[in-house]
């Protein structure tokens, strides 16, 4: 049907960011589950898995939960240190993940009890570009 089509194409750019966004959180989701579980440990060929599935994603957007996939790999709980050195290498190295975007950190304001969660901000905090594999290698 024509009407749910985005009559204009800033509705049209609207709407496919906003998809991209909805991928990015999902795939972030259940890579959270993953590292968490002790049933199913993370490992890399579910990380390219997952990658594939969620494809294109924004590696390094920030998601409602305030974490990055860089930095949900490196909060695992049950991923032995080699397996999540491999997926760090791979996100890292061929899709571009920016080590320096910060999750975001909580402020306390003032005397009452008012709350803010805030990015720590900074250069290269910015970095949200879409899953690119890039053509330089890290090893």
């Amino acid at each position: 049907s024509t009407r749910l089509r985005p009559a204009t194409p800033k509705e049209s750019y609207i709407h496919s960011y906003n998809l991209l966004l909805q991928r990015t959180e999902i795939a972030l989701l259940e890579l959270t589950e993953r590292c968490h579980s002790s049933k199913t440990p993370q490992s890399l060929s579910y990380l390219q898995k997952l990658l594939r599935e969620h494809s294109p994603i924004t590696i390094n957007q920030r998601v409602r939960t305030g974490g990055t996939l860089l930095v949900e790999l490196c909060r695992a709980r049950y991923v032995p240190e080699g397996g999540v050195l491999r997926c760090v290498r791979l996100l890292v190295g061929k899709f571009g993940a920016n080590p320096n975007v910060p999750s975001l950190r909580i402020v306390i304001l003032g005397r009452g009890n008012y709350v803010s969660c805030i990015g720590s901000g900074g250069r290269g905090s910015s970095g949200n570009a879409a899953m690119r594999p890039s053509t330089s290698t890290v090893g």
